[in-house]
This record gives structure tokens, sequence and C-alpha cells, in this order.
């Protein structure tokens, strides 16, 4: 694997002093590509930030994925340092996201939100019902729907995001050999991230009944599916 098919982005913690997500995400890097650098990493701090970053995002076809990482509530996320002006509701999410992913020129699949309360029912349905009603737009979405520690929930996202790049690796690896016999298959997003978060509820129940992971895809009815808690 080349490079992370993934984008990092965060916000500012606090007004004093700053933890950072970047750290995790240099080991993953490491362990799945050979370099700590061979991923996509920014920061926003408010809604006009963050949609000028998804706009380029969304338009870059080696990035399918993005990682937002920040403070969050049950209706949206904060920008820098949980300032309530920098307050970014689901609904102002889900029309950037739109705006971004309208045009067929990106690839952007999927949003995961290390953020506490956000990852409920009602920001996938803000998230996935595609632009306009065509079939653009993001995948799925996956997120908490409980407050999270620091440590723990860290400590879920990277576990979800090495299985997404070991699935990733084992459908490449089948690929290639079929296509040596001129058979050509191909798995959707959608259904990888569904195989990553069914083996994450057997390995790792209390991540999806204590701290609440949710994961949420669109089918090809254009209906939001959850997957979990088991």
């Amino acid at each position: 694997m080349d490079a992370l098919n993934l984008a990092v982005v965060e916000s500012r913690w606090w007004k004093t002093g700053n933890c950072t997500v970047k750290g995790m995400f240099d080991i993953l890097a490491e362990i799945q590509t050979g370099s700590p650098v061979n991923y996509h990493y920014e920061m926003f701090n408010n809604t006009a930030s963050l949609r000028e970053i998804m706009g380029r995002l969304a338009a870059d076809r080696k990035i399918t994925n993005v990682y937002i990482a920040s403070h969050g509530d049950k209706t949206g996320i904060s920008g820098a340092a949980g300032n309530d002006d920098n307050f970014i509701p689901r609904n102002a999410l889900g029309k950037l996201l739109k705006e971004a992913t309208a045009s067929r020129t990106g690839g952007l699949k999927g949003i995961y939100f290390g953020c506490c309360l956000v990852g409920n029912a009602k920001t996938a349905r803000a998230l996935l019902t595609p632009p306009d009603g065509n079939d653009m737009g993001v995948r799925w979405v996956a997120g908490y729907v409980e407050e999270v520690g620091w440590v723990a929930s860290s400590a879920i996202d990277i576990f979800f995001w090495n299985r997404y790049y070991e699935v990733s690796r084992k459908h490449e690896e089948r690929r290639r050999k079929a296509l040596k016999k001129g058979i050509a298959i191909r798995l959707h997003e959608a259904k990888k991230v569904q195989q990553v978060a069914r083996f994450m509820r057997r390995f790792m129940p209390g991540a999806f009944r204590n701290l609440g992971l949710r994961v949420y895809i669109r089918d090809r009815a254009a209906n939001v599916v959850e997957i979990g808690p088991p």
C-alpha cells in the first residue's frame, strides 16, 4: 500500500495547551505503508474552514475517507477549542458535505467522527441523504452516541482503521488473483465498512455497548442502515 486513502481533519481541543490525534495516525501509516507521513492531515476551526477543506478533499480521488476529530454533542461538532462561536450543527455538516461531494470527480465515501455524542441516527441521516436525490455523497458514517474518554475512544478508532486496511489489503489480493483469471471483482466501500463493523462487534462488543460506537451505511435503495450494537 503506497499511502492511506485517509484524511485526518482535527480541531484545536483547548484554548491553552493541546493534544492531537496525529501521533496515532502516524503509527497507523507506519504500520500499513512503512512511512508515518503517508496520509493527509490538517486542522479546521469553524464551518467556513471545514467547508473549504472538505471541498478540496472531495475533489482528490486519492482520498476516500475522512476522520474528523473534535469536541461534539448530540447536534453537531465544535471548531477550535470548543468555542460556541465555532460550533457546526449537523445540518450545516450535511450541507457542506453534499456541496463537496455533488461533483462526480471525487471519491469521498466515508466520515468517521472521533467526537462525543454526535454519532447518532439523526446525524447519519443528515450526512447520508444523497444531494438532489442522486447517488452521490458519502456512503457511510461512524461515531459515538456516548461521551467518550480520549484514551478509550482513541484505542477504538485506531483499531477500526487498522482493521479497515487489513480488509482492504485482503480484498486487493483477491482482486489481483481474480484478474489473472479474467474476472473483475469489486468490494464496495459500504460493504467493506460493514465487514469491519461486524468484526468489531464480535471482537470488542463493549465499544458498541459501553462507548456507543455506531456505524451507518447507505444501501442501494438510499436507506440509512445502522450496524450495531451487538
